[in-house]
Formats: structure tokens, sequence, C-alpha cells
């Protein structure tokens, strides 16, 4: 067996030795001698295809056919409907060429399926055991078009003792006995179209119930496969030890009680319903509304009301009670149940009827739209100034801007775990400002896959 990187995850052993020497009194019941400790074995990152690969892994693709060919060291292959090149520019004149380690375009057409692959050079068998302890998969990725709808993109890695002879692991295949496969789907769906990121996958991922993963066994430490048509930018794939826990990681699997909504047509969130005798005569996904307050005593009051001169039954919101500085807001809650947006992160929008009958004294005369998980927030987009004052208009949020931060970062997490649908809310106020006396009116929420023809500028738009 030949463990090739065994040296490279090793570093320096420490050992926590007995304080003093062995003297009578050392077995005494008073002792305060600390217990000895096991050797500390430090775990270095892996780089698995980068500027500093040790080529202990190398680059390859499987176009439709199932043919495998090795990504050559400029970077530019064609193979069947698989396609690679460097992403940065080069000049040959000037004696400039690509580099293998640096990031490469890969895109897969034809409409048929495709992968890449990081396999061990030799065919041997490759150690990586040390480098898994609370450790993620890394690499950086920027999806320039969307996964075809209705295609699926997985995450795999093999541990399947292969010759020397025929060195290629069969990619891949989520029931494959030595393989572990993570469907990443949603992921490609919410990277697409955004900047290039770092996407990081607990390496627990790759343990099951039925098959944990043999880390020292490694021959595929990285494979990625598409259903479909693909066009990504791909570096710096590694392993790095102890790095579990960041905030944008993404989720191993998705929970029973998450619903991926299709992004082929809107779906409805809170509207009226025919039928006033059920949640207050509302229907859709988050028809369940409440309030919250925070930040100083404030009071909220909602009401049902059956028309107006829109003739739309809808719910009204007004602040009765609100100190200094105090918050709160409205939101539409699913019951329990979540939903995976992802689809709709490249168009798709969130849209609502408003009218706000008072700002009252609000300093910026502005309203504040987010959503919703367990624990965590999307960005909170403000409204135009004086947004449908005094009649109804339609705002569009857009979904992207909501799970973007401001580095460019895109909250995979958070889409694909949407709980709360809508949080409308006045934006924060701080010192004396109060919330008192502001009102506003809601009706018809959907997410649709497409702004709608009413929208022409902003997050505001009166009939």
């Amino acid at each position: 067996m030949n463990k090739t990187v065994k040296s490279i995850l090793l570093g320096s052993l420490s050992l926590s030795m007995l304080a003093g020497c062995n003297s009578d009194d050392s077995s005494s019941q008073d002792s305060t001698d600390p217990a000895p400790q096991p050797p500390e074995v430090v775990a270095e990152e892996v780089v698995i295809y980068g500027p500093e690969t040790t080529r202990d892994f190398h680059m390859r693709v499987t176009n439709r056919n199932n043919f495998t060919f090795d990504i050559p060291e400029d970077l530019a292959l064609q193979a069947g409907n698989m396609t690679t090149q460097p992403v940065l520019t080069v000049d040959p004149t000037n004696g400039e060429q690509a580099l293998y380690g640096n990031p490469v375009n890969i895109k897969i057409a034809g409409n048929n399926k495709g992968s890449v692959m990081m396999t061990s050079t030799t065919g041997h068998i490759i150690d990586l055991s040390e480098s898994t302890v609370d450790g993620t998969l890394q690499f950086d990725l920027k999806v320039n078009s969307k996964p075809a709808k209705g295609s699926r993109v997985f995450l795999t890695m093999s541990h399947e003792n292969l010759s020397v002879v025929n060195p290629l692991p069969p990619i891949p295949s989520p029931t494959g006995i030595s393989e572990q496969t993570i469907d990443i789907t949603g992921a490609f769906n919410a990277f697409s179209g955004g900047e290039k990121q770092t996407v990081r996958v607990p390496l627990a991922c790759f343990n099951t119930e039925e098959h944990e993963f043999d880390f020292s066994q490694t021959i595929m430490p990285f494979g990625l496969h598409s259903e479909n048509n693909l066009d990504i930018d791909l570096s710096n794939i590694r392993f790095v030890p102890n790095s579990t826990g960041h905030r944008y990681e993404l989720q191993c699997e998705q929970s029973d009680n998450v619903r991926t909504l299709s992004s082929e047509s809107a779906h409805n969130m809170f509207t009226r319903s025919n039928n006033a005798d059920i949640d207050d005569g509302f229907t859709g996904w988050a028809r369940k509304y409440k309030t919250w307050n925070g930040g100083g005593t404030t009071k909220i009051r909602t009401e049902v009301v059956n028309k107006d001169n829109n003739n739309t039954r809808h719910l009204l919101v007004t602040f009765i009670e609100s100190q200094p500085a105090g918050r709160g807001g409205l939101l539409l809650d699913p019951n329990n149940s979540h939903m995976d947006w992802s689809e709709f992160v490249e168009n798709g929008v969130l849209r609502f009827q408003l009218r706000v009958d008072d700002y009252a004294l609000h300093p910026t005369r502005q309203l504040q739209v987010s959503f919703e998980t367990e624990g965590h927030n999307s960005n909170k987009i403000q409204l135009d100034e004086n947004c449908s004052d005094g009649g109804w208009g339609w705002v569009e949020v857009p979904v992207k801007e909501l799970i973007t931060r401001a580095d460019g970062t895109v909250d995979t997490t958070i889409i694909q775990n949407v709980k709360n649908a809508l949080h409308l809310a006045p934006a924060d106020i701080r010192g004396q400002d109060t919330l008192q006396g502001i009102a506003y009116r809601l009706i018809n929420v959907t997410l649709q896959p497409a702004p709608g023809n009413e929208i022409t500028e902003g997050y505001c738009q009166r009939n």
C-alpha cells in the first residue's frame, strides 16, 4: 500500500509529560500532577488542485460517452461534449502560458452528462485521514450558467482500490459501494450568475449510517458530475482540517420538512382565500402571520380587512404603542415547513402588493424586506422612500439581493431553508425615534421566476 502524502499530513508531535520527578509521594491521592496526554497530531491542509499542488492527484474529465481524458498542462481540452480552457488570459507571443493548477473553465454541452474529477496520479490509494478531523472539502467555484431545469449536480468521492492498469473509478454513481455522493444542485442554482466564492463541504457529509468513507484509502477525493449542461470555473480544491462550523458551509442534506420549489411557475405565499373560515380567509404556503417586537416596548395590531377601495381582503398592520428605538414587524410563517428557493436566485423576485396608510414620524419613511430561517436572516432590503404611500402598489425584491452579502458571498444555507417567507418591517430606528402610528397593508405575496411587467425601476411602483 503506497501512502504517498502521509508525510505532508503529519506536522510536529508534542507530548505533555508529568510535572516533576518520581518521588515517594507521586502516587498520593493529593497529587495534582496532570495526567499524561496523548501525542498531538497537527494536520495540515492538503492541496488537491491548485498552484501549490503536490501532483499526487490529476484532473480528468469524463464525457457523455464515458471516455476519460487527462487535463493537459495548458488546461485546453476538447473531448466530445466536454471542453476545458484556462480562466486566466495569457499572451503566448510574450512567452506567457497557462499553468496547470490555475483556475480552469469547464463546460459540459450537448444536453448530456459530464464529469470532472481528481484521481490518484499513480492509481494507488492515498491516506488523507489526518486532514479529515473536523475537516472540510473546499474549492473555489464560479457558476457561469444555471444547471438545466430538472438536472442534478453531484459531488462525489471514491476510495475504491483500483489497479495501476485501470486507475479510473466509475464516475460517478450515487449507488456505488465505495463512493459517497452528495446532491449539491441547490448550491449550484444559488451560485449561478454570481461571483467566484469558496464552497465548503464538511467531510462528515461523506459518512452515512450505511457506509463510513475510509479517507485512508482515498483514490478520488473530488468528483463533480452533472446530468446536463454546465459552465463553471474551478480552482483551489483542498482538504482543510479543523475547519467546520463556518457560517456559509453547505449542509449535508435537506431535512424531511424542506420542499424544493420549481422556478417553472410562480408560487403563492400569502393571498386572499374564498373561504373566510380558514386561516382568516388567507391561503398560500406562508398564510400564517405573526408579529414580533424588540429593542423597547412595541405593540402591533393586525386586522383582517375584508375589502377596501381595492376590493381585496388583506392584512392591516398598525403600530399602536412604541417606545424610543423600538423595533418590530410582520412575519409570514409557513407553520413549521421550510422551502428551498435556490432555483429562484438567478432572476426570481419576491413580489407583493403594499399600501402604506401612514409613515407617521419615521425618520426615513422606509420599510424593509427580508426572510428568515432557523437562527439566520437574509439581507434587509430597504424599499424606496415613501413607497406605496397612500395607495396600493407593487413591490418586487430580487431574491439574489436578499442572499448576496457585501463581499459577493451567496448564502446558500438560508436560501435552501426558508422558514419565514416575508419579514416586512419599518426600517430600523435609533435614539428617540419611534414607530408609533405607522400603518401598512399587505396582500398577494408570491415568489416569481422573473419580474412582472408593472415594475420599471426600484423596489416600488404605484398603480
